[in-house]
């Protein structure tokens, strides 16, 4: 026996409710594992998925209920190759949650999960992109990477409630100005003015990541991610169109010529401005999810901290995988409207108006243009927005990368 090595096809072990390995803070749960070490290479399709349907959780609903699921190893390039490979699972196990296991009288079981050291393809849910299909509902806990390209919508800036600009022009340059001129003469520039036409802002491609988002939770319908986008420079010309402005107080010239409403032309850009974009996608239109990660699906009747997991699983059944999953280019299949953001625009061009270096100020040919109905035309430094953030809020976006390769051979998108 002493000349022989090997290896055991399978390892028992046991994790008491005071090992320094024990995550779970009840205090009074051990942990009983059944581990298998080989590696199993599996292709599989899964018609209906329904776990914890009424149950503890409560009526009307599953914990887990996914309509066409498929794994397969992480190949999308035909429908044939993807059914010819395999999900490779190592080292998988059972484990068992057992609540007083020192107690003969007492003791029973609180949960128990199947999962593996690592799980490695492509987990794939629904038959197409089109619409809200796959995933109805989820429990468990997801960590999503991703980056992608959003494109915007054109817009008309200033034209609707809350597209307007307060901030302050100098206006003591005005030559024989006698009455509301000053350093910091109030104006109203926007909508609620005459004269306004709005500032069209041009269609970009903003691009975006997402990092480290969690996604947990109990019969979850869909997912709140953040992501952050990087707005390219919007250039603003005197061709983009104008803002009605009107000071608060006339200014007067010699008492005689008075000036109170007008309209701004532009010449500037505003750069370095950030969006946090927030995500409310219903899963339904996730349906790509490559894993090469641990994991586990597990059931229990109180909330259980597994040994070795991030999270604390909640009652009935939970999905999980603990490492990130990268979903890689998640581009809005279609342009995005922005409009929504305008009105903190409008917000941030006010405070950044009033500052010295960009403050509009107004001089002799400025004030009689103004009387003479011309308007007024500046230049003014590229608005630095550094710093500076807007919030754009997005639902139930299609995303261009989610198209589904079946795992079927031949035709049939699920089989």
């Amino acid at each position: 026996m002493s000349a022989t090595t090997g290896q055991a096809l399978m390892s028992l072990s046991y994790i008491a409710p005071t090992d320094q390995a024990n995550l779970d803070t009840s205090g009074d749960v051990g942990f009983y594992k059944l581990g298998l070490e080989a590696k199993i290479e599996i292709n599989a399709n899964i018609k209906k998925l329904q776990l914890g349907c009424g149950g503890i959780n409560g009526a009307g609903g599953c914990d887990i209920d996914i309509d066409n699921l498929s794994l397969s190893g992480n190949v999308t390039s035909s429908s044939a190759d993807r059914a010819s490979s395999d999900a490779v699972i190592t080292n998988p196990f059972l484990e068992f949650a057992i609540k007083n296991p020192d107690s003969a009288s007492t003791r029973n079981i609180t949960g128990f999960r199947l999962s593996a050291e690592k799980i490695v393809g492509l987990l794939t849910a629904g038959t197409n992109n089109d619409t809200a299909n796959g995933i109805n509902s989820l429990s468990g806990y997801l960590v999503i990477n991703g980056n992608g390209t959003a494109k915007t919508l054109a817009g008309n800036f200033g034209t609707h409630p809350g597209e307007t600009i307060y901030t302050v022009v100098d206006t003591t340059s005005i030559p024989l100005c006698t009455s509301g001129c000053g350093p910091n003469s109030a104006v109203t520039v926007g909508y609620g003015t005459s004269n306004n036409t709005g500032l069209t802002i041009p269609s970009v491609n903003a691009p975006f990541t997402v990092t480290n988002a969690v996604v947990s939770g109990t019969r979850m319908k869909s997912a709140n991610v953040a992501a952050v986008a990087n707005i390219p420079n919007i250039a603003i010309t005197t061709a983009s169109g104008q803002l009605g402005a009107r000071l608060d107080e006339s200014a007067c010239v010699i008492f005689v010529a008075c000036v109170k409403d007008t309209f701004v032309k532009l010449n500037t850009s505003l750069n370095n401005l950030t969006a946090n974009i927030s995500f409310s996608e219903n899963l339904g239109y996730i349906h790509n999810i490559p894993i090469s990660s641990s994991g586990y699906l597990s059931l229990q009747s109180q909330a259980v901290h597994w040994p070795g997991a991030a999270e604390v699983a909640q009652t009935g059944w939970w999905l999980s995988m603990q490492d990130p999953i990268n979903l890689g280019e998640i581009s809005p299949q279609d342009s995005i409207d922005i409009s929504g953001v305008f009105p903190q625009i409008a917000t941030l061009l006010g405070q950044k108006l009033a500052e010295p270096e960009y403050k509009l100020a107004l001089g002799l040919g400025d004030g009689i243009n103004a009387i003479f109905g011309a308007g007024i035309t500046k230049t003014v430094s590229p608005i630095d927005l550094t710093g500076n953030y807007v919030s754009l809020p997005l639902t139930d976006l299609i995303l261009s990368s989610q198209e589904i390769t079946p795992n079927c051979y031949g035709t049939l998108k699920f089989c």
